[in-house]
């Protein structure tokens, strides 16, 4: 490419170093602790500096770049110094000092003799708060999306909300008053930090060897990491057995699914949404969805939001030509397994709220496909469901009993939920 460069061209190399050099003033004027000081004046190619487009009063791109450098050129120092005393005037939290007109006198009885009060100007505007990133848990919590941090406990009930820690869990490790009398999946230690724990392993197990050496290995690096004792290891590993080889309620277990996607993460665009809408349309669709559901909608309250929805599915996989999303819960509701029955797990469902979370990862692993296989993808035909998995209670001589949540929202309600939230 060797034509010459054309006067648009000029202009947009012109815009693109006037646009670093903008950058590069609000680092330096934002970045003093006390006090900045700046010379300012047509000194070498100032035309094209941040201070002659901020001074450069009423020039637009229409009237083009070129311009700034010539309105520059034209002013004198004493219409430079009048502008920067005009922002002085509207409090901006500035001081103007003509330059000393011998080089090396100081400033300093300058400054003495007509030091202003500087204070920082007072913030009027109004910030719109309802653009930013939600997720299940902000919306649950009513405040813009934290950091990730935590687990499956009723605190921290979304997988979105996690931080990952480098350094051993302080608190995972039990102590010696606090040692359960029986080692068991039941009595393995709660908590953000063990659940945590056991959503690393979840995501890096081999679902068909989890009686692997592999998966020993794995399971032992991961109780060292977070600091517990080695004395949970066959525990753990006999719960990985159970997990992968619970049948799920669809005629297959995990240790027969291969084509997974662990930690899927999302962003989808967000449209103005209310809590009071989200509770119309569960209403709406109450005779679809199990009873607790639009009734815990009621409770739910956030300040109206718009942006992008983010979330992070714990397993997306395929099986059979049918596409399902799994969320782990380690949340602990007993000491057997009458407690993780499938119809207690409604009203776990419904009391954390994870109902909701589940079905805002269907629309966005709806639209994914949509838009990854438009011409093989069909909700009806091709989603399996939603398997939420509370791991406590998972025992394959219970099956899909027990420790299992498989739901399949019906079609009509995500194409609802979808048009709310989608935008």
């Amino acid at each position: 490419m060797n034509d010459p460069p054309s006067s648009e061209r000029k202009n947009m190399a012109i815009r693109e170093m006037l646009a670093e050099n903008m950058r590069l003033a609000y680092v330096a004027l934002t970045r003093a602790k006390a006090r900045c000081y700046l010379g300012c004046g047509f000194i070498g190619s100032a035309g094209f500096s941040a201070m002659a487009y901020l001074l450069g009063e009423g020039l637009s791109d229409e009237e083009g770049i070129q311009q700034l450098a010539t309105a520059w050129k034209d002013m004198d120092n004493e219409q430079i110094r009048e502008r920067l005393v005009r922002l002085q005037e509207e409090g901006c939290g500035c001081a103007v000092y003509p330059m000393p007109d011998e080089a090396g006198t100081s400033l300093e009885y300058m400054e003495s003799a007509r030091q202003p009060r500087l204070e920082l100007p007072a913030f009027t505007r109004v910030m719109d708060q309802r653009c930013g990133i939600s997720s299940f848990s902000s919306l649950v919590r009513g405040r813009e999306h934290p950091a990730r941090s935590g687990f499956d406990e009723p605190v921290s009930p979304a997988r979105e909300a996690f931080t990952e820690a480098s350094e051993p869990v302080s608190g995972a490790v039990l102590g010696e008053a606090e040692r359960p009398e029986e080692y068991s999946f039941f009595t393995f230690p709660k908590g953000p930090g063990p659940g945590s724990m056991l959503h690393e392993i979840l995501e890096h197990l081999d679902f068909a060897h989890a009686e692997s050496k592999v998966s020993t290995r794995l399971i032992r690096e991961k109780l060292q990491r977070y600091g517990m004792e080695a004395t949970w290891l066959p525990v753990v590993q006999e719960a990985m057995l159970q997990i992968t080889e619970t049948e799920l309620g669809e005629g297959f277990a995990l240790c027969e699914v291969s084509e997974t996607l662990p930690e899927m993460e999302f962003y989808y665009p967000l449209k103005p949404i209310t809590s009071q809408a989200l509770a119309h349309l569960y209403r709406e669709w109450n005779h679809s969805l199990p009873e607790p559901f639009s009734i815990s909608m009621e409770r739910l309250h956030f300040a109206p939001r718009q942006g992008f929805m983010l979330g992070f599915i714990d397993l997306v996989f395929r099986h059979k030509g049918k596409w399902y999303l799994v969320d782990w819960k380690s949340n602990h509701l007993g000491n057997n397994f009458a407690a993780y029955h499938k119809d207690k797990l409604v009203q776990a469902m419904s009391d954390n709220m994870y109902f909701f979370q589940s079905h805002i990862y269907t629309v966005a692993l709806d639209a994914y496909l949509k838009q990854r296989l438009p011409n093989t993808y069909n909700y009806q035909e091709h989603f399996g469901g939603i398997l939420y998995l509370f791991l406590r209670g998972m025992h394959k001589k219970y099956g899909p009993e027990y420790g299992v949540h498989a739901e399949q929202p019906d079609a009509g309600f995500i194409e609802a939920l979808s048009a709310c939230l989608l935008g």
